[in-house]
């Protein structure tokens, strides 16, 4: 062959294989921006969530909680009046309604979630208390989304929360999360001394 030629012929393997290098990189952005909008139509959730924690509430439940925007607190009579399973302004799953917070902050819905999807919040034991539940608080999630509610009820005699979403109802031990129940409640309702006299 030509030594004149020999050079040509590098010059042009190279000049192809910048192109087809060029192309690949090309072909590659386009297929990590169209896999980005297609993962940004799938909702995400906010936060990680424990598998044990996934399994004791049910998926979605826990799915629901960890992507609620919204949370009210009620202080609610823990003799329940009535069995209807239906949130009004008068009554929670039959609870009668004495008060309702105002103005919670931001990081209340955050902290209360967190709380409950810790996996640290649970004993993880079979025992079960024999006390009566007797509920002083009640949580509200919700989805600006759905029209769905989810319903925490806090009992601290027993240290025992009780969670409704959809006629589910899982009841566990709290014992573990009291302290940090305690401290967001008597923050939230400041003036009810019953709360504020709990330890």
């Amino acid at each position: 062959m030509n030594k004149r030629i020999i050079p040509f012929f590098i010059l042009f393997a190279c000049f192809v294989s910048n192109k087809l290098l060029a192309q690949i990189t090309k072909d590659s952005v386009q297929s990590e921006k169209i896999a980005t909008r297609k993962a940004k139509k799938i909702p995400a959730l906010k936060m990680s969530i424990s598998p044990s924690v996934v399994e004791l509430l049910g998926h979605e439940t826990a799915k629901f909680l960890a992507n609620a925007n919204q949370v009210e607190l009620y202080t609610i009579d823990f003799n329940r009046d009535s069995v209807a399973n239906v949130l009004s302004n008068t009554h929670i799953l039959g609870y009668k309604v004495l008060s309702k917070a105002d103005k919670l902050p931001n990081a209340t819905l955050s902290k209360l979630s967190h709380t409950i999807l810790n996996p640290a919040s649970y004993l993880w034991d079979d025992f079960n208390k024999s006390c009566v539940f007797t509920p002083y608080i009640a949580a509200v999630f919700g989805d600006s989304k759905s029209k769905d509610k989810m319903v925490a009820l806090f009992c601290f005699s027993c240290d025992e929360w009780e969670f409704h979403f959809k006629n589910k109802v899982i009841k566990e031990d709290s014992d573990l999360a009291r302290r940090q129940l305690l401290y967001q409640f008597k923050a939230t309702f400041k003036d009810n001394k019953t709360i504020q006299s709990l330890n």
